[in-house]
Protein backbone atom coordinates (compact mmCIF):
# COMPACT_ATOMS: atom_id res chain seq x y z
CA UNK A 1 0.00 0.00 0.00
CA UNK A 2 1.13 3.42 -0.59
CA UNK A 3 1.74 6.07 1.56
CA UNK A 4 -0.72 8.14 1.95
CA UNK A 5 -0.01 12.16 1.68
CA UNK A 6 -1.60 13.43 4.79
CA UNK A 7 0.53 10.48 6.74
CA UNK A 8 4.14 11.49 5.43
CA UNK A 9 3.93 15.65 5.85
CA UNK A 10 1.57 15.17 8.91
CA UNK A 11 -1.50 17.19 7.15
CA UNK A 12 -4.14 17.43 4.40
CA UNK A 13 -2.83 18.38 1.31
CA UNK A 14 -5.02 21.99 0.28
CA UNK A 15 -5.32 22.11 3.93
CA UNK A 16 -5.37 26.29 5.34
CA UNK A 17 -1.94 27.51 5.95
CA UNK A 18 0.05 24.03 5.66
CA UNK A 19 2.61 24.36 2.88
CA UNK A 20 5.29 21.31 2.47
CA UNK A 21 8.40 22.05 1.78
CA UNK A 22 9.93 21.23 -1.60
CA UNK A 23 12.71 18.69 -0.30
CA UNK A 24 9.80 16.58 1.82
CA UNK A 25 7.55 16.54 -1.81
CA UNK A 26 10.72 15.05 -3.13
CA UNK A 27 11.16 12.50 -0.13
CA UNK A 28 7.62 11.72 -0.64
CA UNK A 29 7.82 10.84 -4.49
CA UNK A 30 10.93 8.64 -3.89
CA UNK A 31 8.91 7.09 -1.00
CA UNK A 32 5.62 6.63 -3.44
CA UNK A 33 8.34 5.09 -6.10
CA UNK A 34 9.79 2.57 -3.69
CA UNK A 35 6.27 1.68 -2.84
CA UNK A 36 4.49 1.08 -6.49
CA UNK A 37 5.35 -0.12 -9.61
CA UNK A 38 3.38 1.94 -10.69
CA UNK A 39 5.48 5.10 -10.02
CA UNK A 40 8.95 6.03 -11.11
CA UNK A 41 11.34 9.06 -10.23
CA UNK A 42 14.42 10.42 -11.70
CA UNK A 43 16.46 13.32 -10.81
CA UNK A 44 16.94 15.66 -13.99
CA UNK A 45 19.50 17.61 -12.26
CA UNK A 46 19.70 21.01 -9.85
CA UNK A 47 17.62 24.07 -9.83
CA UNK A 48 19.49 27.61 -9.39
CA UNK A 49 18.06 26.97 -5.61
CA UNK A 50 20.15 23.59 -5.06
CA UNK A 51 16.89 21.68 -5.16
CA UNK A 52 16.63 18.64 -6.96
CA UNK A 53 14.35 18.80 -9.70
CA UNK A 54 12.86 15.50 -10.50
CA UNK A 55 10.38 14.29 -13.23
CA UNK A 56 7.49 11.42 -11.92
CA UNK A 57 6.08 8.88 -14.19
CA UNK A 58 3.11 7.73 -12.81
CA UNK A 59 1.03 5.08 -15.11
CA UNK A 60 -0.08 1.45 -15.15
CA UNK A 61 3.28 -1.13 -14.53
CA UNK A 62 2.74 -2.38 -18.46
CA UNK A 63 3.61 1.35 -19.25
CA UNK A 64 6.62 1.90 -16.53
CA UNK A 65 7.99 -1.21 -18.46
CA UNK A 66 8.06 0.61 -21.70
CA UNK A 67 8.79 3.86 -21.00
CA UNK A 68 11.93 4.23 -23.30
CA UNK A 69 9.33 2.99 -26.31
CA UNK A 70 7.15 5.40 -24.94
CA UNK A 71 9.42 8.43 -24.94
CA UNK A 72 10.70 7.41 -28.78
CA UNK A 73 6.75 7.78 -29.97
CA UNK A 74 6.43 10.99 -27.78
CA UNK A 75 9.62 12.41 -29.67
CA UNK A 76 8.73 11.23 -33.24
CA UNK A 77 5.11 13.17 -33.00
CA UNK A 78 6.50 16.49 -31.42
CA UNK A 79 9.28 15.95 -34.34
CA UNK A 80 7.91 14.16 -37.13
CA UNK A 81 10.08 15.06 -40.24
Amino acid sequence: MVTRPEEFFGFKIGEDRKLARWDRIVEYYYKVASESNRVKVIEMGKTPGGNSFIVAFISSPENMERLERIREISCKLANPD
